[in-house]
């Protein structure tokens, strides 16, 4: 819906002064899916009261995240920022789900 919607409102409000606005939307929309996913998946984490796994997995995505928006800050285009920040939520709902796979094929079985 926001994808459809930002080339009308980039026309009749902002005058059509903002044409990096509709891949900047995707972008965005990309990480608010990802971030969705790795919260799901710390959330059971800690209902299976894995708190120390999941500390890791933060902080291991927290230094990404820093090496990363560093190195979007050189360049010269805002997409560098949001892009930086979907490749951190990549990794974390990687890290996040291969954890939740681990600690679940590890429960036993109920008869």
């Amino acid at each position: 819906m926001a994808f459809a919607v930002i080339p009308i409102l980039n026309e009749s409000v902002l005058g059509g002064k903002f044409e990096e606005l509709r891949p900047l939307t995707l972008w965005w929309i990309v990480y608010f899916m990802l971030t969705g996913i790795s919260t799901v998946a710390s959330s059971v984490l800690r209902s299976a009261l894995e708190f120390r796994q999941v500390f890791n997995r933060q902080a291991l995505s927290g230094a990404a995240a820093v090496i990363l928006l560093t190195i979007g800050l050189s360049l010269p285009a805002i997409e560098s920022l949001v892009i930086a920040l979907v490749i951190v939520e990549l990794i974390s709902a990687s890290l996040f789900w291969h954890r939740l796979n681990i600690a679940v094929s590890s429960r036993p079985k109920s008869a």
